[in-house]
């Protein structure tokens, strides 16, 4: 696997697309320090923010959502704990820290067509994917402290679609006990 020096072209496509998108709205409605409302596009969390507004109340500019995936993609390799790799077979993918060992090669726009197609909650998916992407990050062999951004990342998001705040690791958690409760049958 090869790394990138910087993001592949169609990211820059997506960041102009969703600025351009962002800049139609008129948000004085809203409290100054709403965190949607400090979205630069430019990799940033609040990115994710805006990616959740755009799910739950007015629609994304792309019907596929492959822009939003890559909007996605740019806050994971701008946290410094993820890197753009050489498109594989025409897909753009992003990996860990490190392109050597431990391998991770996550193809976000294909991830958010999965989310979008699949039966996922209505909203949250891109709180899941960062949920997924670390947890992925994890099962291939990194440390919590070698990804501590993007775990911050991932467990200070908010939740629509989970009952009291809780977020993808309280539903593995749950299903892993149910997996223990079967495993002694």
């Amino acid at each position: 696997m090869k790394t990138m020096d910087g993001p592949p072209d169609q990211v820059l496509a997506a960041k102009a697309l969703y600025k351009e998108y962002w800049s139609q709205f008129d948000f004085s409605n809203y409290l100054p320090d709403w965190e949607p409302r400090r979205a630069t596009f430019d990799g940033e969390v609040f990115d994710l923010d805006a990616l959740a507004f755009c799910e739950y109340e007015v629609g994304f500019p792309d019907e596929d959502w492959s822009s939003a995936a890559l909007i996605w993609a740019q806050v994971m390799v701008v946290s410094g704990e993820a890197q753009w790799l050489e498109p594989i077979n025409g897909q753009i993918a992003i990996c860990g820290p490190n392109s050597d060992y431990p391998w991770c090669v996550f193809f976000p726009v294909s991830r958010v067509s999965e989310m979008r197609l699949g039966q996922f909650p209505q909203f949250d998916r891109f709180a899941t994917l960062t949920d997924l992407f670390v947890l992925q990050l994890l099962h291939v062999g990194y440390e919590v402290e070698s990804i501590p951004k993007l775990c911050r990342i991932s467990l200070q998001q908010e939740y629509d679609s989970i009952v009291n705040g809780a977020s993808t690791f309280t539903i593995l958690s749950d299903c892993m006990k149910d997996l223990a409760k079967f495993k002694k049958r």
